[in-house]
């Protein structure tokens, strides 16, 4: 699986989706706006394990979690949700 240093001497990687897709079998179907969200080996288990228990994939969770914060953020800046 390849992986990149986000920074030179740097303890976080970076993953793209292709490798996403060849470690744990799914990817967002046609995806509107591409969005990069650096995670641990940890953290992408244990997100491939909730989008188990919810029945869904990881990518969908992954893009549910995405939409529910920017809606947040929104909604804290006084702008309505898209």
């Amino acid at each position: 699986m390849s992986k990149r240093p986000t920074r030179p001497d740097s303890a976080r990687w970076a993953w793209s989706w292709r490798d996403y897709e060849r470690r744990f079998g799914d990817r967002p179907d046609a995806p509107w706006l591409t969005v990069t969200v650096r995670l641990s080996e940890e953290d992408m288990a244990r997100l491939a394990a909730m989008a188990a228990e919810a029945g869904t994939t990881s990518a969908k969770l992954a893009a549910s979690i995405v939409r529910e914060v920017l809606a947040d953020d929104l909604a804290a800046h006084g702008e309505a949700a898209r």
